[in-house]
Order: C-alpha cells, then sequence, then structure tokens
C-alpha cells in the first residue's frame, strides 16, 4: 500500500518504508512516481505471504521479487546499479540479516534493503503478532522500528539542512 502511495501521489511523501512487501506486477506496470525519495525495505526471505522471489500470492494476486522491487526503485532513483553489501551475523557467524545500500542517488534518495534469512512475513523486533505457524520465523536481529525512525529522522536533518 504504501509504494501505491509513494508512486501515485509521491509529491505528498519525503521518504517511505517498506516492510513485508513488494510490487505488485499489477503496480509495477503503472510505475510514474513524480520525484524520487529515499525507500527502506525489510523482508524475510521465508515469507509465505509475499514470497521473496516473487509469485503468487495467497489471495492470487502476482508480486515482484522484492530484489527486483528494490532494483526498480533504485534505479528510477538515480542510485549505483550495484548496491554495497553488508551482513549482520549470528552466534555462530553465520549472516542473519544482509544489507544492500544503493547510493549516489538523485536527490539524497539511497534505497536500501534489509534481507532478514529465514525470516516470515513479520515485523523484525516485535514479539507479539500472529502465530508462527501462520506467518513464518520472527526476527531479533534488527528492530524494523528502530531502522525506520532512524530513516526518517535522518530524512528530517537533511531536509532541514543539519546534514
Amino acid at each position: 500500500m504504501v509504494q501505491r502511495l509513494a508512486i501515485e501521489h509521491s509529491h505528498h511523501f519525503v521518504a517511505i518504508a517498506v516492510v513485508a512487501a513488494s510490487l505488485s506486477e499489477w503496480l509495477a506496470s503503472r510505475f510514474t512516481p513524480s520525484r524520487s525519495m529515499p525507500i527502506l525495505f525489510i523482508h524475510g526471505t521465508a515469507d509465505t505471504v509475499t514470497p521473496y522471489i516473487g509469485g503468487r500470492q495467497p489471495g492470487g494476486a502476482r508480486v515482484l521479487s522484492v530484489e527486483n522491487t528494490v532494483k526498480i526503485w533504485a534505479h528510477f532513483n538515480g542510485c549505483n546499479k550495484s548496491p554495497e553489501a553488508q551482513e549482520i551475523h549470528g552466534l555462530d557467524n553465520i549472516p542473519l540479516v544482509s544489507v544492500f545500500t544503493y547510493d549516489s542517488c538523485k536527490s539524497h534518495s539511497q534505497v536500501k534493503l534489509y534481507r532478514i534469512e529465514g525470516g516470515g512475513h513479520i515485523w523484525p523486533g516485535e514479539s507479539e503478532g500472529l502465530p508462527k505457524s501462520e506467518v513464518g520465523k520472527l526476527s531479533f536481529e534488527i528492530d524494523a522500528s528502530e531502522e525506520i525512525w532512524d530513516l526518517f529522522e535522518h530524512i528530517s536533518k537533511v531536509e532541514k539542512g543539519d546534514r
């Protein structure tokens, strides 16, 4: 929903954050935002509601893969073609979260993806919600609310000229 609003009414938004969602094929075919903006994506690779690799959702809608969705926004925002990659490791030194950052964008419109390895259709960092059997594995490696707040706080400072 937030991507549709950003595409159809981008003049109302300075930045957006997308958790557990990608572009539907229908919306991607109508991709005409009026301006670039910073975007943060957070998505689990084992999401059964909005498949990370794209495909059909349980309700029947077809969605693009999360990575293709991110690339569409990064291209529109005039970012580098290849992202900078970082990993957040767990106790066994296994990467639990991969962070892909597309920089050098128009109007400071960075695009960032937090890919949560094995994560389900969840809000990372929140223990409340639907049963694991319905939405998949919960992740505490990042806190989605904190990451989104950091983005909006940074954008607010840039807009005010406080960089």
